[in-house]
């Protein structure tokens, strides 16, 4: 068993022990999504396949927050807020949430390699950009940061 699905049933069980609802219906989410891929792909899935899952489960939930936000739905967007916050623990350390800054200095690195010098290369640049980032930051914003960084 991989090292990252032993600490989610780790995480499942303290949650049934302590009696976190929120936390055990999020993790049993993950635990389903899981179960369910390595059903249909008949493999094991390794720790590698898990942070998939997981950077597909986040970039759903964010998803749900924008269009929670845009219907005026804080109540539910800050719930989904915080299930992202809960499936964050289970990314490795490398994955941590990307700050403006950081994402910035990647946009103007990827630009400079590419030599993504105008908007006709915004597309060619979100696409090398985007493995990048996935999971770590918000794309829509990373989408608005490279317009900002090409319209210069």
């Amino acid at each position: 068993m991989s090292e990252l699905k032993t600490k989610l049933s780790q995480v499942i069980k303290e949650a049934m022990k302590a009696k976190r609802s929120e936390e055990l219906t999020v993790a049993r989410g993950l635990h389903a999504a899981i179960r369910q891929i390595e059903i249909d792909e008949k493999i094991e899935v390794n720790d590698e396949k898990f942070v998939e899952i997981i950077l597909f489960q986040i970039k759903k939930r964010q998803d749900a927050i924008r269009q929670f936000e845009a219907g005026h739905r804080m109540d539910l967007a800050d719930n989904e807020k915080r299930e992202v916050e809960f499936l964050r623990q289970f990314l490795p350390e490398g994955y941590s949430a990307l700050n403006e800054d950081e994402v910035k200095n990647l946009i103007k690195k990827v630009s400079q390699e590419i030599g993504a010098t105008s908007m006709k290369d915004m597309k060619n640049l979100m696409a090398t950009l985007l493995p990048h980032v996935e999971g770590r930051a918000d794309p829509k914003q990373v989408g608005q940061w490279v317009r900002e960084s090409l319209s210069k």
